[in-house]
């Protein structure tokens, strides 16, 4: 959404400067066809001095083209939310392409070709040049390769602006017991490994130097027991019979979240699922492997359950009793890209993915959150819209469209709204804890079917 708006914004700017320019077409002459611009020298219209060629009219190109890579950097960086080079300059071509190719079709083949308020006096006769498509469509082919040394700058502009203005925190060392909460209540050893990953706790901050953040520091005390309220409230659940492990990682600040920008939101979790992904790899190697996993993880960190999914191999899937995706979403590319992503079907299905999203009415859907193409009910395990009751008096139902729990019954108030969109006709908040009695005797019940199968092999 972020780019579509930038896009039309910067098409409304040039189209405000070309019917500028429309008002006295001979300033830009030398942006009109060959034979056009040597009928309009011999009347004498054309300023020599003006005319393409020399060291300082190419100086005066490498310039604009610098200063519009540099204006193009802190664009893509301040408001797409880009922090590397690569996506910097990728993103400020992919503007660059809009707005060359808008002006190639639109203001050049639909208006300029057309309209009479470009015609220079002199060559009213000159209907064919002016209609030459094929000059404008060689221009913008041409304004590709000069897009290109502008979204290189604005590439380097992105690192530039992302290492002076914010900074990275410093990455967790998981080989480190700080980084970690663990519990063990299998004594028995015929539970599972719960692997759970915290949603979104910090917002955007600033250190010492004034430098802001966007992601949480697992070096401060302060952020790690934030994310422990949490894990520690899952862990009272999800331990009992299970050996628990919970990493805290540098999770992306709920800013990414508030734009509502896919775009956005990919870029900056991208070190955020980069630190789950080497937490997990720890987890691995420190587990004893014979014994079946269970995947876990509420908002941000259910986005990072998925990305597990897609992380581990074939070896580790066959372990996977289930992986639960509270309040976040499994897309259809999602499972085209990963076959670890299976929809659960039922209460005893094994390997399988539980997704589910809670609102109060199908329209409170948050498409980047909850836009999901899967979903169970977790309450009476069915995929269809059959309704389940929970403690007594809350009513459970799979809608179809966004495979969403609506509930009734169950207004949520203890959860404050946030940002207005959420926890507002959404109950976002309440995913891990609503249905946390449910989840724990699914996992009872998963492992207990997964045990059974390896058992029999």
């Amino acid at each position: 959404m972020t780019f579509l708006i930038e896009s039309l914004v910067a098409c409304a700017f040039f189209t405000l400067f070309v019917f500028l320019m429309s008002r006295n077409p001979i300033k830009s002459i030398f942006n009109y066809p060959p034979a056009i611009i040597e009928r309009c020298d011999k009347l004498g219209l054309v300023n020599a001095g003006n005319k393409p060629g020399g060291a300082a009219f190419y100086a005066k190109k490498v310039f604009a083209i610098v200063l519009f890579g540099v204006l193009m950097g802190w664009l893509v960086s301040s408001v797409n939310g880009c922090t590397t080079f690569w996506s910097g300059a990728l993103t400020a071509y992919a503007l660059w392409t809009v707005v060359n190719w808008y002006d190639a079709l639109v203001m050049d083949c639909l208006w300029f070709c057309h309209d009479k308020h470009f015609v220079i006096p002199g060559t009213e006769d000159m209907v064919k040049e002016y209609h030459d498509y094929w000059f404008h469509i060689k221009g913008s082919l041409l304004g590709m390769l000069l897009g290109i040394p502008a979204a290189l700058m604005a590439g380097l502009m992105t690192i530039l602006l992302s290492s002076s203005g914010s900074f990275i925190p410093k990455a967790p060392d998981y080989t480190d017991a700080t980084m970690w909460i663990t519990a063990d209540g299998d004594p028995d050893g015929t539970g599972a490994d719960v692997f759970y990953v915290v949603s979104t706790w910090e917002k955007d901050w600033t250190d010492a130097r004034g430098r802001v953040s966007h992601y949480a520091d697992v070096w401060n005390p302060e952020h790690r027991e934030h994310m422990a309220r949490e894990i520690n409230g899952v862990a009272a659940y999800m331990t009992p019979g299970n050996r628990f492990w919970a990493p805290f990682y540098r999770h992306t600040t709920i800013e990414a979240f508030d734009t509502q920008d896919e775009n956005v939101i990919r870029e900056r979790t991208r070190l955020a699922m980069a630190d789950v992904c080497a937490a997990f790899d720890r987890f691995l190697q420190e587990r004893d492997g014979s014994r079946p996993i269970i995947l876990a993880g509420f908002s941000q960190g259910g986005k990072a359950v998925v990305e597990l999914l897609k992380h581990m191999d074939d070896a580790t899937y066959a372990q996977l009793a289930a992986a639960y995706v509270m309040g976040y979403k499994v897309t259809a590319e999602d499972m085209t890209e990963c076959p670890h992503i299976r929809a659960a079907e039922g209460e005893f299905d094994t390997g399988v993915t539980i997704c589910y999203n809670t609102v109060k009415g199908e329209q409170y859907v948050i498409p980047v959150l909850a836009d999901s193409f899967i979903g169970i009910n977790p309450v009476n395990w069915v995929t269809d819209a059959t309704p389940a009751v929970l403690h007594d008096t809350i009513t459970v139902t799979l809608a179809p469209t966004y495979h969403a729990l609506v509930v009734t019954g169950y207004e949520g108030s203890e959860y404050k709204p946030h940002g207005g969109y959420l926890n507002v006709g959404n109950i976002h908040s309440c995913e891990p804890w609503l249905y946390s009695d449910c989840i724990q005797q699914n996992i009872a019940v998963r492992t207990a079917a997964w045990r059974h199968e390896h058992s029999q092999q």
